[in-house]
């Protein structure tokens, strides 16, 4: 009887490539992964087995725990972090072109300012992070111009009402008065 000789792995997997390969071909799983209503089936049949998942509080917790960490690991990446400002600006700017959400947005701040403002340390520091800012401005020439103009026209606005004027009057009488 002759003596057969080992075969190596590289051979036997020559040898049988040719038969998965037919395999495949002939699987029809292949074929239906490739029909879109089938691909579109299995893609519903997943997100329900997701949604099931995600009632169940501990998975949710874990998944979130995940997400949470994969995030964190992607923001390292400058670009991803450029990448992700740009979409957030793009997406602030359209929700802003809508009337509604743009009120909506103006309130919840303006209701945050007025907690804030609660705090008087936060007062405190709002206060001096003001001043500075308009002692720098009291410092460009520009800027002091344009305050100037627009102290005049405000002036000149509050002298055209009666009241006013009378009240000015009034004001500058007991001041030369008491002098």
């Amino acid at each position: 009887m002759p003596r057969l000789r080992k075969q190596s792995a590289q051979q036997r997997q020559r040898l049988t490539a040719p038969r998965v390969n037919s395999y495949r071909e002939r699987n029809p799983m292949d074929l239906l992964r490739n029909d879109e209503n089938y691909r579109h089936l299995e893609r519903e049949r997943d997100a329900l087995s997701h949604q099931q998942h995600r009632e169940d509080e501990a998975y949710r917790l874990m998944e979130q725990q995940r997400n949470t960490q994969e995030h964190s690991i992607r923001r390292q990446d400058e670009n991803y972090r450029h990448l992700e400002r740009e979409r957030d600006a793009a997406s602030h700017q359209q929700h802003r072109e809508d009337e509604a959400y743009r009120l909506m947005e103006q309130q919840r701040n303006t209701q945050e300012h007025s907690i804030r403002r609660q705090d008087d340390n936060y007062r405190h520091l709002e206060r001096e992070r003001d001043a500075v800012s308009h002692q720098q401005h009291r410092e460009d020439e520009a800027y002091r111009l344009m305050e100037q103009q627009r102290n005049t026209q405000e002036h000149s606005i509050r002298r055209q009402d009666d009241n006013y004027r009378h009240l000015e009057r009034g004001a500058r009488c007991n001041t030369s008065s008491t002098t």
